[in-house]
């Protein structure tokens, strides 16, 4: 399927509103956007739990400076569940149980839902057998990876989180899309409260970033996707309509690294699971089937070798090491993965800013569905 098979990026600005709902600057509050999304959630029969849960993965990603998975994609979410894709019902619940490993059955349930509390669960079991996966098999697409490391990390484990996707990467030397984005997140605390925390699409870039370019009408850099025809492009639009490279991009410049991780990813979610495979995941933004997404959750419990507080100290030194190698010129500072989003995560962490038509795109949603008081919570009003 096409990046952009079914997006719908034109925002409706036709619905009757107060003025005080489309501000002037896209700056939100933070809480009040995750109660607004929550709200929005619960609208369309999300239960009251799994929706706060999902509401607050979508506010990270823009809180880490990943508008890409942020609340943009709120209204398909709602299409998504509104069409039955996704189950507002859902019961999830596993089907296979061993010593330190669990399969579910997601039951087509809002993907962020089912994935914390699957990493929840793998938490659990790692607290008494040192390391535990859980496996999901049709779940919804979860949004940003790290968010499921984030959890086991405030347990103070190591957390790992992966899903396969609808397929719009090609294999190298391919015209013709056969797996997904394939995130990984890999977290490590340092015993501080944040850590290394690395959140990769294992394509050049998450599709959802190419969808931020074409809200703004910005043309892409040279090497992220081709169009319908296989060719490279740089236009946002056209590569919506075509495929997305794997890390590394062409054969030239290592493409076929991105494309063994995506393999893999696709064969430790979705085949091993008995779900959906390559090109039978369901799409992002497909109403037309059920969501068919597979997920993987391990936590890592340091405790399992001893006091957790070494291992911890051994994270820091080793930051310290990497971060103080000489710098080459120009560079201000050395960052391990995660920073950037926790210094992003600081700065917006009473108020957020959106990409504008986003905001609109909000107020509108707010106006159709009868949730103007929640949205009026989420708007300053200095």
């Amino acid at each position: 399927m096409p990046v952009g098979a079914l997006v719908d990026l034109a925002v409706d600005r036709s619905v009757a509103l107060p003025a005080w709902a489309r501000p002037v600057e896209p700056v939100v509050s933070t809480p009040g956007l995750i109660a607004f999304t929550a709200a929005a959630l619960r609208s369309a029969g999300i239960p009251r739990g799994d929706a706060a849960l999902a509401a607050e993965v979508f506010v990270l990603a823009d809180l880490r400076g990943h508008p890409s998975h942020g609340v943009s994609r709120l209204r398909q979410y709602l299409r998504l569940i509104d069409s039955g894709s996704v189950n507002p019902a859902a019961r999830p619940a596993p089907i296979v149980r061993r010593a330190a490993l669990e399969l579910w059955d997601g039951d087509r349930a809002i993907g962020p839902a089912v994935a914390h509390r699957a990493m929840a669960r793998a938490v659990a079991r790692a607290r008494r057998t040192g390391l535990a996966a859980v496996i999901v098999r049709d779940g919804g697409h979860f949004g940003i990876a790290g968010a499921y490391a984030l959890r086991a990390m405030a347990a103070g484990m190591v957390g790992i989180a992966t899903s396969n996707g609808s397929p719009i990467v090609p294999p190298t030397g391919a015209r013709a899309p056969a797996l997904g984005t394939n995130p990984l997140a890999i977290g490590v605390p340092d015993g501080t409260g944040r850590g290394f925390l690395l959140d990769m699409a294992t394509s050049v870039v998450a599709g959802g970033k190419v969808e931020v370019a074409a809200r703004r009408g910005k043309p892409i850099p040279e090497g992220w996707a081709l169009d319908p025809d296989g060719r490279p492009t740089t236009d946002a639009t056209a590569a919506l309509k075509g495929m997305m490279l794997p890390l590394g991009g062409p054969a030239e410049t290592s493409g076929y690294k991105g494309y063994g991780l995506a393999a893999a990813i696709d064969l430790l979610t979705g085949v091993l699971s008995g779900g959906a495979f390559g090109l039978s995941v369901s799409g992002m933004w497909d109403t037309g089937h059920p969501a068919s997404v597979g997920q993987l959750l391990i936590a890592l419990d340091p405790a399992a070798f001893g006091d957790p507080e070494l291992f911890y100290a051994r994270t820091r030194a080793w930051k310290a090491e990497v971060t103080g190698r000489p710098r080459q010129p120009g560079v201000a500072e050395i960052l391990i993965a995660g920073e950037k989003e926790w210094r992003a995560q600081d700065a917006q962490a009473e108020r957020v800013t959106l990409v504008p038509e986003v905001v609109e795109d909000l107020a509108a949603l707010a106006g159709e569905r009868g949730l103007l008081r929640a949205w009026r919570a989420a708007v300053p009003r200095d």
